[in-house]
C-alpha cells in the first residue's frame, strides 16, 4: 500500500494476508511493481497523471458496488 499515493518506496506499507486496513481516499494499492489500483478520482479524465505506471496505456473501467 502506498499511503496518500506516495511514490516514495520508504513510505510503502506491506500488507499480509491476515491483515486488514481501512484505506484513505487517496491511498493506492500496488499489486506489482508499476501496477497501481486507486480510486478513479485520483487520476484525471482523458490523460495520464502517473506515466510511470505500466497501466498507463491499458483500457480503463470503473467497478461500482451494486445495491448500495
Amino acid at each position: 500500500m502506498r499511503p496518500g499515493g506516495s511514490p516514495n518506496d520508504d513510505e510503502r506499507i506491506t500488507l499480509h494476508r491476515d491483515e486488514s486496513r481501512v484505506l484513505a481516499p487517496d491511498d493506492i494499492i500496488e499489486l506489482y511493481a508499476g501496477v497501481h489500483v486507486g480510486r478513479a478520482k485520483l487520476w484525471a479524465n482523458g490523460g495520464v497523471v502517473q506515466p510511470q505506471s505500466v497501466m498507463a496505456e491499458a483500457p480503463t473501467m470503473a467497478i461500482r458496488p451494486v445495491g448500495r
